[in-house]
C-alpha cells in the first residue's frame, strides 16, 4: 500500500532462496534482463551499481518474445542489430563502472519463461527488472514481473523509475 501511494521511483525488493535463509551473508549473482526500453535501461543501471558496489557478478539478458513479427525481422537481421546495439549499450555502462558483465540473447515464448531458465542455467540469485507501474487500486508492474514473481525461487528487485 505504500508503494502504491508514492507518486515517485520505487524499488521493491522480494528476498527469497539463500537471501531469505540470511541475507547479510548471501552474496549477490545478478541477472537482470534488457529489451531496449528506458525502463529496462534504469533497471540494468541499478543492477551496474549494485554488481559494482557488492563486487558480485553480472549477467545481462536480451529478452526476444518469439513472434511471428520477431521471426520476420529475425530473417532480415533487424532484430540482431537491434539486439547488439542493446547488449553494448548496457556493456559500456559496465565498463564504465569497472563491472564484467556477461550477455546472453534467449528467444522463447515467454518472456516470464526465458528469465526463469536463464536465472536458472546460470545460477543467478537477484533478478533486478526495470519495470513500469500499471494504472489501477493495487501495485502492479504487467505481466511479465507477476509471473516472475509468482514463479522465482530468486530474490528480486523491481525498480520503477
Amino acid at each position: 500500500r505504500i508503494a502504491a501511494g508514492f507518486e515517485g521511483p520505487v524499488a521493491v525488493v522480494s528476498a527469497l532462496g539463500v537471501h531469505a535463509a540470511n541475507a547479510a551473508r548471501a552474496d549477490f549473482n545478478i541477472l537482470v534482463p534488457i529489451t531496449g526500453s528506458a525502463v529496462s535501461r534504469s533497471g540494468a543501471e541499478v543492477a551496474v551499481a549494485l554488481a559494482r558496489a557488492t563486487h558480485s557478478p553480472l549477467t545481462v539478458l536480451y529478452v526476444v518474445a518469439h513472434s511471428r513479427r520477431a521471426a520476420t525481422m529475425a530473417m532480415l537481421g533487424t532484430r540482431r542489430r537491434e539486439q547488439e546495439a542493446v547488449l553494448k549499450d548496457i556493456v559500456q555502462i559496465a565498463d564504465q563502472n569497472g563491472v564484467r558483465v556477461r550477455t546472453a540473447v534467449r528467444t522463447h515464448t515467454s518472456a516470464a519463461n526465458a528469465i526463469l531458465e536463464q536465472a536458472h542455467r546460470g545460477r543467478q540469485n537477484l533478478i533486478v527488472m526495470g519495470v513500469s507501474r500499471r494504472p489501477g487500486q493495487t501495485l502492479s508492474f504487467g505481466e511479465v514481473a507477476a509471473a516472475v514473481l509468482e514463479e522465482s525461487e530468486r530474490s528480486l528487485l523491481f525498480v520503477a523509475s
